[in-house]
C-alpha cells in the first residue's frame, strides 16, 4: 500500500525518534531499563513514551512526553516532560488532545493529564478490572472508547472520559498480547499467546446502546 508524503514523515520521525531513545538507554545508569511503547498525536506528533525498569524484585515505570525535539542526536537539546508511573507498563495511548493511558503491570490502566505551558504530567485517576497485567491497548474507530487486553484472557472496552467499564469480553483461554483497532468502525483484532488471533464485534447493542 503507498504511502503518503505526511505518512511517510510521521514514520520517519518515530523511527528516528526510537533509535535516540536507544542511546538514552544505553547511557543509563541502570542497564535494566526497558523501552516498551512510543506513540503520537496526531494533530501535531507529539510524541508519549513509557518504559520500564527492574529495581531489585520491582518493576518501575516511567513516562516521558516530548514537548519539542531540535536534535535526535543530543538528549541535551530535546525537551522533555518525565513522570514515574505506579508500576512496570506495557503500552500508552492517547485518549484526546490532553489525556494519556498507561497500560500497567499491576492490571490498572493509568490516566494521566499532560499540560503543555506548565510542562507536567499528572496522573489523575485509575481504572481497574483486569485481573493480571494489561498488554495492550488500542482505540475503537474514531470514537474516545479504548480496548486493553490483558494477561487474564479478556478485552475490556472503556469510557475513559466517564471512568466506566462498558464491556469485558473473554473468548482466549490465555494471555491475550494485543488488541488492534480499526479505523473506520468499532471492532477489534486480539491476539492471544497460543497463537489464536479473534475478531471482537464492538456493536452498540453489547456496548450497552451506548453510541461511541
Amino acid at each position: 500500500r503507498e504511502t503518503s508524503g505526511r505518512a511517510k514523515v510521521k514514520l520517519t520521525r518515530l523511527e528516528t525518534f526510537w533509535r535516540f531513545l536507544i542511546k538514552v538507554q544505553q547511557r543509563s545508569m541502570n542497564p535494566s531499563l526497558h523501552l516498551e511503547a512510543v506513540t503520537h498525536r496526531p494533530s501535531d506528533g507529539l510524541i508519549a513514551v513509557v518504559s520500564s525498569c527492574l529495581t531489585g524484585r520491582v518493576w518501575e515505570g516511567y513516562m516521558w512526553a516530548v514537548e519539542s525535539v531540535n536534535d535526535f542526536r543530543s538528549v541535551s537539546k530535546c525537551d522533555l516532560t518525565a513522570a514515574r508511573t505506579m508500576a512496570g507498563n506495557s503500552d500508552i495511548l492517547w485518549v484526546n488532545e490532553n489525556l494519556l493511558t498507561v497500560a500497567s503491570d499491576s492490571g490498572l490502566l493509568e490516566v494521566w493529564e499532560h499540560t503543555p505551558l506548565a510542562h507536567t504530567l499528572q496522573q489523575l485517576f485509575t481504572l481497574g478490572s483486569h485481573d493480571d497485567m494489561v498488554m495492550s491497548l488500542c482505540h475503537l474507530g474514531t470514537s474516545q472508547w479504548i480496548a486493553s487486553s490483558s494477561a487474564d484472557s479478556s478485552v475490556i472496552i472503556w469510557d475513559v472520559l466517564s471512568h466506566s467499564m462498558l464491556h469485558t469480553f473473554k473468548g482466549h483461554t490465555d494471555c491475550v498480547w494485543c488488541v488492534s483497532g480499526q479505523p473506520m468502525d468499532s471492532n477489534i483484532l486480539a491476539s492471544s499467546s497460543q497463537g489464536s488471533t479473534r475478531f471482537v464485534h464492538c456493536s452498540n447493542t453489547t456496548l450497552g446502546n451506548k453510541p461511541p
